[in-house]
């Protein structure tokens, strides 16, 4: 049979024991702080990317249709692909669709003075 012979323990061994355990403990919350903030970092960059991409994809959009609305600019008395009294247009470009409406400050029959397109992506 084997025994084990205890030593006594010394008084500031449980001290030094508690001082680890709490330095563990810190060093886990700030792990968990770091991991937390670099996720809603994540996050936040995600949003601003995919603003920026929607932007990116409406002045794609205004550059497509800029020559219709010179044309119709040019040719407002005339038969044009591009209205400006307000009619909605809907544009298909990188598989999303977009609507286009026109709108000027002009009464109709006359040359437009101010002209102002909104374009809306649709999901």
């Amino acid at each position: 049979m084997i025994r084990f012979k205890l030593s006594p323990r010394h008084p500031r061994q449980g001290i030094v024991l508690i001082s680890t355990l709490l330095s563990l403990i810190l060093l886990i919350a700030l792990v968990g702080l770091f991991q937390a903030k670099s996720l809603s970092n994540i996050t936040v960059l995600k949003r601003l990317t995919q603003q920026h991409q929607e932007e990116l994809l409406k002045d794609a959009v205004y550059e497509l249709i800029r020559p219709f609305v010179a044309e119709a600019i040019v040719q407002y008395d005339g038969d044009h692909r591009l209205s400006l009294t307000g009619e909605s247009y809907e544009i298909l470009y990188d598989q999303r669709r977009f609507h286009v409406i026109s709108a000027t400050s002009s009464p109709p029959g006359e040359q437009p003075r101010s002209l102002t397109l909104d374009i809306q992506a649709l999901r």
